[in-house]
């Protein structure tokens, strides 16, 4: 069943308004309970004001959108996904998180398979670093990418596509003493995105200890080569140390880039900032849910 009302087909103001997009694919899922609700919502950060709220059984199929326009004078967003605690279920929905384009997180969570956690949160937005850290003792890093528009896609069926592999592009964000298990990782393409598409923007944030010397590392030596550019950011700052690597980690054998970050970062003095501004306060909302039993 198609449900798609006529506020689905708007857009929003682009002088004032930002548009959040969130798409999600559920497949039936494993429960130890009836029918458990999956709750998601969209807040700002600075007020508190909630924008966007629904929610959603979990034994049937479902294609979920949906889009709120939030007016550009906010700041800093949280969209949080989850299930009640000590909630008995496996659930691997898949997840894509926008805004005004920019993806923010596309991927299957797994919530409560093992010591995995049953929500997930993802900041979006331009944030202060006392938005959303311990501004005492840890620093803001945010990083974003975007990828070439056309490309011919090793990996693909067709000689060109819109599909870019994830084993065509790495990066992670860890201390640099760090194990390569993916778990010590701050920021990771494998946690974030499950794969890209050309022409489209990417971001996301984490918090670092002050006290650790970290690096981004990011792969450079795909044949592909998808990523255009690439920036990255600690507390509203541009790192610019590029230095060319070829074995480091889970990056061994492969070409990379590293800038360091956290307590061993090179920051650029003239102080840029990451281009991303949001809305605040009231939003418009709307909502089609597909359901397929």
């Amino acid at each position: 069943m198609l449900l798609l009302g006529k506020a689905a087909k708007k857009t929003c103001n682009p002088d004032n308004e930002l548009e959040f997009e969130f798409f999600m694919y559920q497949d039936r899922v494993t429960t130890g309970q009836t029918d458990p609700l999956k709750v998601w919502e969209l807040t700002d950060v600075k007020t508190g004001g909630r924008l966007l709220e629904n929610q959603a059984t979990s034994t049937s199929r479902k294609l979920v959108y949906e889009k709120a326009c939030v007016p550009r004078s906010s700041s800093c967003l949280k969209f949080y996904i989850g299930y009640p605690p000590n909630t008995e279920i496996f659930d691997t929905p898949m997840l894509s998180i926008r805004l005004d384009g920019v993806v923010y997180k596309e991927r299957s969570p797994s919530f409560g398979f093992e010591d995995e956690s049953l929500n997930s949160t993802t900041f979006l937005g331009s944030c202060a670093v006392e938005d959303i850290c311990n501004a005492t003792a840890e620093h803001l890093v945010e990083q974003t990418f975007t990828t070439k528009t056309d490309l011919n896609c090793s990996n693909s069926i067709f000689e060109y596509s819109s599909g870019i592999f994830s084993s065509d592009f790495f990066f992670y964000l860890k201390d640099v003493d760090a194990t390569s298990s993916m778990f010590s990782d701050y920021i990771s393409s494998g946690w974030l995105y499950e794969d890209f598409e050309a022409g489209r923007s990417y971001a996301s944030k984490a918090c670092i200890p002050k006290d650790k010397c970290a690096h981004l590392l990011v792969q450079t030596g795909s044949s592909l080569r998808p990523v255009k550019s690439y920036s990255i950011f600690q507390d509203g700052e541009e790192l610019t140390e590029r230095v060319a690597l070829d074995n480091v980690g889970f990056f061994e054998d492969i070409e990379s880039t590293e800038t360091k970050a956290g307590a061993c970062a090179n920051a650029n003095s003239s102080g840029s900032t990451l281009p991303l501004t949001l809305g605040r306060l009231m939003v418009a909302t709307w909502a089609v849910v597909l359901t397929f039993w």
